[in-house]
């Protein structure tokens, strides 16, 4: 049985501008000391809405992801995952168990190769319930990770 570590970590960053400030600096210093075999490591996204992507212009997760990828030089392996069409958005659940039922069976591992024996360092702009990580890490086992952190906005 494998271990898989929990490490969820507040980052701050200008997303207008994409620009590194001392606080992600130093966060992007943890993410690479957390690793355990960097070349073996890769980060990926939960995936953002296709309605938010549309009103911001922009995938938010992809964007910082790509710039933290950069910082710390582990490769960033964008649409790992898809949204299973006609679940709704977290934000759009009222109540608290809706929120967490939510996302179950709402995402399909698109590549499961890119996963198999890999550290994952999961990022996601949102935190509440737990609830879609939750289901994504579900994901991630099954398809044979060695490890995952996850890392949240």
């Amino acid at each position: 049985m494998r271990n898989y570590s929990v490490i969820i970590l507040m980052l701050t960053l200008n997303v207008f501008a994409f620009t590194p400030s001392y606080s992600q600096n130093f966060h992007s210093d943890n993410i690479v000391d957390t690793a355990i075999d960097l070349a073996n490591t890769i980060i990926i996204t939960v995936p953002s809405s296709k309605e938010s992507n549309r009103s911001r212009g922009f995938d938010s997760n992809h964007e910082i992801a790509r710039h933290i990828s950069g910082l710390t030089r582990v490769t960033y392996v964008p649409h790992v995952f898809i949204k299973k069409s006609g679940v709704p958005k977290q934000s759009r659940t009222k109540t608290k168990d809706e929120r967490l039922s939510n996302p179950i069976d709402a995402f399909i591992l698109k590549r499961p190769e890119i996963v198999k024996n890999k550290n994952i360092i999961l990022f996601d702009d949102v935190l509440t319930t737990g609830a879609t990580t939750k289901e994504i890490t579900k994901l991630l086992i099954s398809a044979g990770v060695s490890d995952i952190s996850i890392f949240v906005l």
